[in-house]
């Protein structure tokens, strides 16, 4: 029910923040917001913000998934594999839509820096976005998948550290303004919680190993039983 509730909430809270962004280039709280960030400016802080923040334009993120997707293809984790690149296209697909809808011009106010200019629509931030679906499905995956251990942990830290990391950099840099960057998140973890569901929906349907050893389209697999207690439900 929680999860329900949350997500409710969520989408409600990006469809007023879309509504308003529309009709306004920026709000005054996220004027704000970029420049107390960006009053901690120094040139370590902008080489390490710019070197985390490429990991999330394209081809890098295209590059970035296909390698997890392959990963986990070769570890014989099929399903979790197109899961993986799923949240990857429609992570694309939805920010799009939204920007042209929205149609928020980026951040152009002479009282910021902006590292790197860009042309295109600001709402949602895709950066933001993306960073949440991919690397937080495939934090999942090492969360379940993978027994307790140093390289779990160290797993769990990068892709979660990466993700939590991303929106301030985004503000740092000038890119996007903090209600964009919110909406990233917000539409992120939506998007996170519906790739859940569609892998826990497939797994049981795709890829499933028989005793044989071969793989199949769809079948039962008795071990999942354990595992799917961990889905919210709802």
């Amino acid at each position: 029910m929680a999860v329900w509730v949350y997500a409710l909430l969520a989408l409600i809270a990006v469809a007023v923040l879309a509504v308003l962004a529309h009709g306004a280039a920026y709000f005054p709280i996220d004027l704000t917001t970029t420049l107390a960030v960006q009053k901690l400016a120094s040139p370590t802080l902008d080489s390490l913000a710019l070197t985390i923040d490429s990991i999330g334009y394209v081809p890098q993120i295209i590059i970035i998934t296909a390698g997890l997707w392959l990963a986990l293809f070769l570890t014989g984790q099929r399903w979790e594999s197109v899961v993986s690149v799923l949240a990857l296209l429609l992570e694309g697909a939805v920010d799009g839509v939204i920007k042209l809808l929205v149609r928020r011009p980026r951040p152009d106010v002479a009282s910021i820096h902006i590292y790197r200019p860009l042309g295109d629509f600001t709402f949602p931030s895709g950066h933001v976005f993306s960073l949440v679906m991919v690397f937080g499905i495939v934090a999942y995956f090492c969360w379940l998948l993978m027994k307790p251990s140093v390289p779990r942990a160290l797993c769990l830290i990068v892709l979660i550290g990466i993700v939590v990391v991303s929106g301030p950099i985004r503000i740092y840099l000038g890119e996007h303004w903090a209600s964009d960057v919110l909406a990233g998140y917000l539409l992120g973890s939506l998007g996170l919680l519906l790739m859940i569901r569609i892998y826990w929906w497939g797994k049981p349907r795709f890829f499933v190993r028989h005793a044989s050893g071969n793989w199949a389209g769809a079948g039962g697999n008795g071990e999942l039983a354990a595992a799917a207690a961990v889905v919210p439900a709802g």
